[in-house]
């Protein structure tokens, strides 16, 4: 089974690795890496792989188009598998591989339709999460369902570890849920969209507070915002960065405990 793979971050990477484990992955294509011109040009991770397993990759922007189409018929894919990827695929791409397209979200659809679900489940203070495999369509995350496999939130996640949790619990069961797929044995789900909730792209100013006002559910969006945007606001004109284990970052200052900044600082009375 020849099969393009779709992702871009940290979510993407042991799915990819899985993939690569257990069928022939011909294709890759993911996000450009934005390179800092004042740092040393790395490349993406889910390139790195790539480029390791000798793959062919491409590296996109939108719109997508008749190039990406070009690619899978040249490659002779057959199935292709998208992981938090960023980027929409539009009619004539899902519908270029015989056995479809699928797509691996990070949330129990059709809960947490969107861009940010980790982030959202978080703040929800949801017990339990999960990740979902269904056959995409071009409306974003309403696909037929073909697996669900669900993953406990604890009290300390942060976005960091339970994208982690998460991308390792799938690629233990990926495997077997395409492979079902692809002989015909599971027959995919209808969503119920009268369920459906979706969530938004996070920019960097979603992390801004007033730490005279906090949220009530500080300790949850500080969680769900780490590592990035992060829970940030401004003290004396500087960004301040609210981040888990009670710890603070002051702009051009490494993290210290909140204890100690509360002693250079007796005016901040934020706690959680």
């Amino acid at each position: 089974m020849k099969i393009a793979f779709f992702g871009t971050g940290s979510f993407a990477l042991p799915i990819l690795k899985c993939l690569i484990s257990n069928f022939e992955v011909v294709q890759v294509f993911t996000a450009p890496v934005e390179t800092d011109p004042k740092k040393d040009s790395l490349p993406g991770k889910v390139k790195a792989v790539a480029l390791e397993h000798d793959i062919p990759l491409m590296e996109l922007k939108t719109p997508l188009g008749t190039e990406v189409v070009a690619q899978l018929v040249n490659q002779e894919v057959e199935l292709t598998v998208l992981a938090s990827f960023g980027l929409i695929l539009p009619s004539l791409i899902l519908k270029t591989p015989a056995y479809g397209s699928i797509n691996v979200h990070p949330s129990l659809l059709p809960k947490y339709r969107g861009p940010s679900p980790i982030q959202s489940s978080i703040m929800s203070g949801d017990k339990e999460t999960g990740v979902t495999v269904i056959l995409m369509e071009e409306k974003v995350d309403a696909g037929k369902i073909i697996a669900q496999i669900k993953t406990k939130i604890s009290e300390s996640d942060t976005s960091e570890s339970l994208t982690n949790k998460l991308s390792q619990n799938i690629s233990k069961h990926l495997p077997e849920v395409l492979s079902d797929w692809l002989i015909g044995k599971v027959k995919p789900r209808k969503q119920d969209n009268r369920k459906a909730t979706y969530t938004k792209k996070l920019l960097k100013k979603s992390g801004f507070i007033d730490w005279q006002k906090p949220p009530d559910n500080l300790n949850r969006r500080i969680r769900a915002y780490y590592p990035w945007p992060t829970v940030w606001t401004l003290y004396r004109g500087k960004i301040l960065k609210i981040l888990p284990n009670s710890t603070v970052q002051l702009e051009g200052k490494r993290p210290i405990s909140l204890k100690s900044f509360y002693q250079g600082h007796p005016d901040f009375k934020l706690s959680w």
